[in-house]
């Protein structure tokens, strides 16, 4: 993953692959208490790029602000599509009653994320995120990277 992440673009299946693996790994954490549900698509081109750990921050930020602080019960709700040349990356995760000395308000890794975008995708993205109806969401946009036309960007 280190040897990976250095790279400029990466497959799409790959970075799939690294959430399936984390994700295999947190369950072990959850045990049954975890409720988890995931859509992606059947197969993903291997011509397929984005940038390094771009959804994986996402998953991770779900497990750790959202999921290990949530004894009740904790889920996480991710969904990917592809569709008219877009990646569309949705997210959901439970969030506790409160935290003491935490807020739920984005940290240094989204404020990362954002700069990170508007540095790749110029203003060819839509991302959003935060609190809504009890749960934090995050929905990201961005244009489907090809080998052929990456250097656009």
């Amino acid at each position: 993953m280190l040897y990976e992440c250095n790279k400029e673009y990466y497959p799409l299946n790959e970075e799939i692959k690294l959430i399936g693996n984390y994700i295999e790994l947190e369950k072990i954490r959850y045990d049954k208490r975890l409720k988890l549900n995931m859509d992606l698509p059947d197969t993903i081109p291997e011509y397929m790029l984005l940038p390094p750990l771009l959804f994986f921050t996402f998953i991770e930020n779900a497990f750790k602000h959202g999921c290990r602080n949530n004894v009740d019960k904790p889920f996480i709700n991710i969904s990917l599509s592809i569709k008219n040349d877009c990646i569309i990356f949705q997210s959901e995760n439970s969030i506790p009653d409160s935290v003491p000395g935490k807020s739920l308000h984005g940290g240094i890794g989204l404020d990362n994320t954002r700069k990170r975008l508007e540095l790749i995708y110029k203003n060819k993205y839509d991302f959003k995120s935060g609190i809504q109806d009890g749960r934090y969401k995050v929905y990201l946009k961005i244009p489907v990277f090809t080998f052929s036309n990456k250097t656009q960007y």
